[in-house]
């Protein structure tokens, strides 16, 4: 008996815990990254479950099916097997029904009389079908009364998505029954809650729902598998060409050719150039292509070996090169022949083998140094299957796989910033790509959202993975940091903007206390972290934004967080001192005690203070009589206008323990109400207090406006600026808009007017031309140059 395959470590983990979850029937998944062995795992926990039942394996493809069928083969693990497909699935199947090394057919009841025959005895029966012919293997299951031990459905993100398309038939005992249902693959497709009921009403599958699919038994991801060295590293890899690039190469090959920039010659040269030059920096001898159709990856294959002749010597890699093409026409003879070229390139030299889709999803392709993708696959799913025959690890390859993108750039880098949504629909491959892989990539996405957070500093880079080549005169600096800002604004989310902003906060203070109306980075920051507390409560915050959050210490309960740190102070100061008579201003680790307790004790006095708390406090001898006086508040308040000139007192600011715009909140009050006799009323009067809260929020930004206009030597401050805690652009428009209404008043016309103030704002065009006429009158004109007479050129005559 042939023994079984040896297991990898993750291999055995994966096997162990599907026989766990399956042992009593059931329905559970695998999740593992391609090119990690799901097959071999899928042959192991088969014969483990079920060593005499029958085995059912569902796949995409004919292709697969042949290789699942080696597999099976190979690892001696079926008495006997039964193929139930035709030929009428994709038209570049890479194998056809004849290539088959077993019994095939498509006869319901021929499955019925194959499964009456089963004999426990003799060991495992294996059922391998295609996912179009499942419902044939179901009938023929149920005219026979037999279901299947163990059902494997591989490539299982084939069956979600619209419930009624001919895979989806393999979840239902009534199309084909079974005791347990194993679902793999490298790729879940998780649809969200509002795509699971289309418009008819009918149901939407996502993977993620166990009543289907199963609980995931075991997880192995793309991360995972090149940190253990089990996958190939990668990197992506952009060239660009210019269209005069691409048109030179183009006439030198073909001089009739179509040089139109949509024509399929010129995109072709682009590819071909991109390729050349990537093999050469890199040394790339084991290449697939993929093209949109089978007759364009014939005309690569055919044109190629030109397009590298006219390239100059230094610029083509080294050694002889063996061009492929494989469809689904050829034999398997044919193909067989193509891939051992890529395996062993001849002579020493590179191979390159082009196709459309015949050497994808699940194709058993030797290691390969670099793939090509020339043009945009039709989905996410796509791209990683793609990616996956680059990483398979490549014991003869640099342990960098290369995924190489070309694109097809203007003449005039000016026209890369002058138009940018031509811009970015250039880099569509290179930007499906990414957003591809960092949904399976948990270090990419990590990298991509790092770098988008840093945008609002201008420190932003492309992550190492990812590798820009561009013509000379391209690479600016300028260019370079616009490619980068929207190859990361189109690959992550908004969200690592507001990120980035707390980041920085926190690396300034230590903490994510933001202070009401902070503005960093162009983020009302505040607000921000306020929809992050309300989002993480209602359950619509993702983990992995919980876990950033948390990484710098988050209060998803900022009162929570607070009290807990002042009874941690409150301790510690009882335990020093042995009492709670804390002074005026003391403050433990940027933490201020002393008014923490004076909150406390305000939060007593108004019955706001939990039970609990207040017995805390009770057992370290708290004195809950404790107030601030009148004369405490004011002290503060005289102290607050000798350092700053003013009362425009920033929310939560405290002095000398005293929280200072509470107190002068709690005296404006007193105020309203006729309650501060007329002597409290001067004292504060003469440190310039406004009785009015929006009279001093206004007197502060005006305050901002005039130290903008004292720096800057003029008010057109750019919009977002911060000014501080203030938007200076935003309200300087609404003091425009609140002149034009009558809602100003005559001092705050003045005061503004006094600054530079401009009412109405002119035009872009207007503003140029000012901007110009400026500029000339500030540069004295050159004196003009008088003609200098021919004779002035010759010396003067000897005197005599």
């Amino acid at each position: 008996m042939t023994p079984m395959p040896t297991l990898r470590g993750y291999q055995r983990e994966a096997v162990d815990a599907v026989v766990a979850a399956l042992a009593d029937g059931g329905r559970g998944q695998v999740r593992a990254a391609c090119g990690s062995g799901k097959s071999i795992v899928a042959v192991h926990a088969g014969v483990r479950l079920c060593p005499s039942g029958l085995v059912v394996v569902a796949v995409p493809s004919l292709t697969l099916l042949a290789q699942t069928l080696n597999v099976w083969v190979r690892a001696g693990a079926a008495a006997r097997v039964l193929a139930v497909c035709g030929d009428g699935g994709v038209a570049d199947e890479a194998v056809r029904v004849v290539d088959l090394t077993c019994p095939v057919t498509t006869d319901a009841a021929q499955i019925a009389g194959w499964a009456t025959q089963h004999d426990a005895a003799s060991g495992l029966s294996l059922v391998l079908v295609t996912h179009r012919s499942a419902d044939t293997v179901g009938r023929g299951l149920n005219a026979a009364g037999v279901a299947a031990d163990l059902l494997i459905v591989d490539e299982a993100h084939h069956t979600a998505g619209w419930a009624g398309k001919h895979g989806a038939l393999v979840h239902r005992d009534e199309h084909l029954p079974a005791r347990r249902r194993l679902y793999m693959s490298a790729t879940p497709r998780l649809l969200p809650a509002r795509l699971r009921t289309n418009g008819d009403g009918d149901d939407v599958l996502s993977m993620d729902e166990t009543a289907v699919f199963g609980p995931v038994c075991y997880t192995y991801s793309f991360a995972q598998a090149i940190s253990d060295g089990w996958l190939d590293d990668y990197r992506v890899l952009a060239i660009g060409v210019t269209s005069a690039q691409a048109l030179e190469m183009l006439r030198d090959l073909d001089p009739a050719a179509v040089v139109d920039a949509r024509a399929a010659p010129l995109r072709t040269v682009v590819v071909q150039t991109a390729l050349v030059r990537a093999a050469a920096e890199f040394g790339l001898r084991r290449v697939v292509v993929f093209t949109p159709r089978v007759q364009a990856s014939r005309e690569f294959a055919r044109t190629l070996p030109a397009a590298v002749e006219s390239l100059p010597a230094g610029e083509r890699p080294k050694g002889r090169l063996t061009v492929g093409h494989v469809d689904g026409t050829q034999s398997i003879t044919q193909r067989r022949l193509h891939l051992r070229r890529l395996a062993e390139p001849p002579e020493d030299g590179w191979t390159v083998l082009s196709n459309a889709r015949c050497l994808g999803e699940g194709v058993d392709v030797p290691a390969v140094d670099a793939i090509v993708l020339t043009a945009p696959k039709e989905s996410p799913v796509d791209v990683v299957q793609v990616v996956g025959r680059a990483v398979r690890r490549n014991p003869a390859g640099s342990g960098i796989a290369t995924i190489l993108l070309p694109v097809l750039l203007p003449d005039d880098p000016a026209d890369m910033t002058s138009d940018v949504a031509g811009t970015m629909t250039r880099w569509a491959t290179l930007l499906q790509t990414l957003r591809a892989l960092r949904a399976h990539d948990s270090a990419l996405a990590a990298d991509l959202d790092l770098q988008r957070a840093r945008t609002g500093t201008g420190a932003a880079e492309l992550p190492p993975r990812l590798l820009v080549r561009l013509p000379d005169g391209y690479a600016s600096e300028q260019l370079l940091r616009r490619l980068t800002v929207r190859v990361l604004e189109e690959t992550t989310p908004d969200w690592m903007v507001g990120y980035g902003a707390l980041r920085d906060f926190h690396a300034d203070h230590g903490h994510t206390r933001v202070p009401t109306g902070h503005l960093r980075q162009g983020v009302r920051l505040d607000r921000w972290v306020f929809r992050q507390r309300a989002d993480h409560k209602a359950g619509r915050l993702a983990q992995d934004r919980v876990d950033y959050l948390n990484a710098l210490g988050f209060h998803w309960e900022p009162r929570e967080g607070i009290w807990a740190r002042g009874l941690t102070y409150a301790r510690r100061f009882h335990a020093e001192h042995g009492h709670l008579h804390v002074p005026h201003g003391h403050v433990l680790d940027g933490f201020d005690l002393y008014n923490w307790l004076w909150q406390q004790r305000a939060a007593r006095r108004a019955g706001t203070l939990p039970a609990d708390r207040v017995a805390d406090l009770d057992a370290l001898g708290i004195d809950w009589s404790i107030r601030a006086s009148h004369h405490d508040g004011y002290a503060a308040a005289r102290r607050f206008h000798a350092e700053h000139g003013h009362l425009d007192v920033p929310f939560g600011h405290t002095v000398n323990g005293i929280d200072l715009y509470r107190w002068l909140s709690a005296r404006r009050v007193d105020y309203q109400k006729g309650a501060l006799s007329a002597e409290r009323v001067r004292a504060l009067e003469a440190l310039g207090i406004h009785w009015s809260i929006r009279e001093a929020a206004w007197q502060r930004n005006l305050a901002a406006a005039t130290a903008y206009y004292q720096r800057e030597g003029h008010l057109h401050p750019r919009k977002g600026h911060d000014g501080p805690g203030v938007d200076l652009a935003k309200w300087l428009s609404k003091q425009r808009a609140a002149r034009r209404a009558g809602a100003l008043t005559d001092p705050q016309i003045a005061a503004l007017d006094a600054i530079g103030m401009q009412w109405e704002i002119p035009s872009v065009r207007a503003r140029t031309r000012q901007v110009t006429a400026r500029r000339r009158a500030s540069t004295p004109d050159p004196a003009p140059a008088s003609p200098t007479p021919a004779h002035q050129n010759t010396p003067p005559p000897e005197q005599p």
